[in-house]
């Protein structure tokens, strides 16, 4: 009743089309200025008829005020339509084939892929069924032949060293990715995306959120730890910052 009126900016939407959203920010900054006098009047007249709201309808409108500060704090955004699924080489329908003929086209469907993983695809095409220390010492014989193609980059490899690295999802019904699996960079973009979408998020909430979003309902020792690690990359960049117990976008 005090004539209040929220202007909601979203940082997604304003990093992406930065001058559209200024405009239009200018132009409810000038509306609400320009109809001062009105709101003004308006307040007045709901002042004067506040005793003839009954105690049940205060209630609701309590309530209901409750209710518009949650939207106004939270984006009604499904979280996970904002991240890619994981595309999976199917390795399988392939064969017979060879590791030359495959490895260009797993790591550019996958990418990042962590050289963990890309041994655990590629280890049938050598006759083998886990990753030990022969197949590693196979594996690394093979690969050098492709370093013009295929690049590591910290934990990962890519075809394109430039490309952007992003948080991926599983599909439906798929079993997720082992968080060992998963590169700390794409993890720690996914947990860019999920602070710059909250306004203030504790790190048991952004935790818990980017392990759903992987399809795992607990979070276990490893996936602590990892998330930790990943973390720690946006918070050394300067890209989020921890205020009185939350994480914000800086």
């Amino acid at each position: 009743r005090h004539g209040w009126r929220f202007y909601r900016v979203w940082t997604l939407e304003w990093i992406i089309n930065k001058k559209h959203e200024k405009n239009k920010l200018v132009s409810f900054i000038e509306n609400a200025i320009s109809s001062f006098d009105e709101d003004l009047e308006i307040n007045a007249k709901n002042d004067n008829n506040l005793n003839q709201i009954d105690t049940k309808n205060a209630e609701n409108s309590k309530n209901q005020s409750k209710n518009y500060i949650v939207e106004e704090k939270f984006e009604k955004k499904d979280l996970k339509s904002l991240f890619k699924t994981y595309e999976e080489f199917d390795i399988e329908s392939k064969m017979p084939t060879t590791f030359d003929k495959v490895i260009f086209d797993i790591v550019k469907l996958e990418a990042p892929i962590t050289e963990q993983l890309l041994m655990k695809k590629t280890a049938i095409l050598f006759g083998r069924e886990k990753v030990t220390a022969a197949l590693k010492e196979i594996f690394e014989r093979n690969i050098v032949r492709f370093k013009d193609r295929i690049f590591k980059v910290e934990d990962f490899y890519v075809v394109d060293k430039n490309m952007m690295i992003e948080l991926r999802v599983p599909k439906q019904g798929v079993v997720p990715r082992d968080i060992m699996m998963i590169s700390n960079m794409e993890l720690a973009s996914g947990l860019y995306q999920i602070i710059s979408n909250n306004f203030g998020i504790t790190e048991k909430g952004l935790f818990t959120t980017i392990a759903n979003l992987l399809g795992f309902s607990k979070l276990g020792t490893n996936i602590q730890s990892k998330l930790e690690a990943s973390l720690k990359i946006i918070l050394d960049k300067n890209m989020v910052k921890l205020v009185n117990g939350q994480y914000f976008k800086i």
